[in-house]
């Protein structure tokens, strides 16, 4: 996560595919907080508008993602899921 971080601060886009598809496992509420305290603002500080999530096909662990991300305070940007990346690019691409 900090290098994709590091990697979006840099570039700075206002568009952005996140690819969670490889975690396998719950985001604990410790994790959860987190991310909400430190992943999520340095994304909201460089204008991200639109974010596409590639989740894992594993229920649970795409359950505690979609929370993760709905729990984040003053979330503005438009964010959406998938399990494939072609559809991410159609839908950040989209007008």
């Amino acid at each position: 996560m900090m290098n994709y971080l590091q990697a979006t601060l840099k570039a700075k886009p206002d568009r952005s595919i996140i690819d969670t598809r490889l975690l396998n496992f719950p985001i604990s509420p410790e994790l959860q907080a987190w991310t909400n305290e430190a992943f999520f603002p340095p994304l909201l500080s460089i204008g991200l508008t639109k974010a596409a999530f590639l989740v894992s096909t594993e229920f649970v662990t795409q359950l505690s993602i979609e929370q993760t991300v709905e729990d984040a305070e003053d979330n503005p940007f438009t964010t959406r899921y998938f399990d494939n990346l072609e559809e991410a690019k159609s839908w950040l691409l989209a007008l």
